[in-house]
């Protein structure tokens, strides 16, 4: 059964990190009417289907399962108070630099029985305005003046459970702002305010990606399948820094339905393949690289970087220093005619 959001409330959260006094956060209870609530609760109720990065807090201690955010989160859901929300909101406070901006932080709770469910997200808020801020407290017109024109693009995050102490460890992510790149969002919003990491890391998601095209191009029932597992290979590093999961990097890419199919055959399952993770540039090159040689005669040899000097061999000729004769041997299985760039 659909919840519904029980307790809602805001903080005015300006940047505080590396400030040696930090400004207060301010805060309000948002009624649970009106306009700026409608909006809300479409946040709420999407989340279930919005949020599609799973996380997980980190222990404080490798020999303990605690975390300092985690039971902030736990003690809020079971008891919402302004006091403790704002506890929360001053430690995004004190993770958000200048560049990051003031921003509105919104705590979203409800529980069915025994069902509960927490949502936190952020939106940009607009600073022209500060000046209607006035004490320690802050109005719920203010609220929807200044970030409505903006409440299309927030990071958010989802918890849900029947048991938040257990089941709140893992969460699912989402964020609207496309202006960061994700490796950024990682470091301020997962990693510092909310002291988690992605499910699956960058490492052993990248390491998984580069595994299964490598093995594609071993199993590659026709040669147009492996010259596509090819460009994969080749276009893969250029996705650094970004969350992707493996379906969704294939589809991006506009590989044929055979293609993705031998890729994603070599996967242990398709729930691995809709993890998603950072893709890292260099983890991929040590696992996968293409590289190639290219001529001023417009010929192009490229082939896997970890067999290309036993596939391919060059002999300097005596006509000049950079003239090289390349030598492979193999079967012809495909031969095409591409525009020139």
């Amino acid at each position: 059964m659909p919840i519904e959001p029980s307790q809602i409330f805001s903080y005015l959260v300006p940047p505080g990190k590396g400030a040696e006094e930090p400004s207060h956060v301010n805060g309000a209870a948002v009624p649970l009417r009106g306009k700026l609530f409608t909006m809300l609760k479409g946040v709420f109720d999407r989340s279930e289907e919005e949020c599609n990065i799973a996380i997980a807090f980190k222990p404080d201690a490798p020999d303990r399962q605690a975390n300092a955010m985690h039971t902030g989160l736990v003690g809020f859901v079971r008891r919402p108070t302004m006091a403790s929300g704002r506890t929360l909101a001053e430690r995004l406070r004190d993770h958000t630099t200048a560049k990051s901006g003031l921003g509105l932080l919104f705590f979203m709770s409800g529980a069915h029985r025994n069902d509960y469910k927490l949502v936190v997200s952020r939106f940009p808020a607009e600073e022209g305005i500060l000046a209607e801020v006035r004490g320690r407290g802050l109005d719920v017109t203010f609220i929807e003046k200044i970030f409505m024109k903006r409440a299309h693009a927030y990071k958010a995050v989802l918890y849900r459970g029947t048991n938040p102490q257990e089941h709140f460890w893992d969460g699912l992510a989402i964020d609207k702002q496309t202006s960061e790149r994700w490796d950024q969002l990682a470091n301020y919003w997962i990693h510092g305010f909310l002291s988690s990491d992605f499910r699956t890391t960058s490492e052993a998601g990248t390491r998984r990606l580069a595994g299964a095209l490598k093995e594609a191009l071993d199993h590659a029932p026709t040669p147009e399948v492996k010259q596509e597992v090819i460009s994969a290979a080749t276009l893969a590093p250029g996705r650094d820094g970004r969350v992707v999961s493996i379906t969704d990097f294939l589809v991006d890419l506009h590989l044929s339905d055979e293609a993705q199919r031998c890729i994603l055959a070599q996967l242990p399952n398709q729930i691995v393949a809709e993890e998603r993770f950072v893709m890292s540039r260099n983890e991929f090159q040590q696992n996968l690289s293409m590289r190639s040689l290219d001529l001023d005669t417009g010929v192009s040899v490229t082939g896997p970087a970890d067999r290309f000097d036993q596939l391919v061999t060059r002999e300097q000729l005596a006509g000049g220093p950079q003239q090289f004769e390349l030598r492979t041997r193999g079967t012809i299985v495909a031969e095409k005619l591409k525009k020139g760039k």
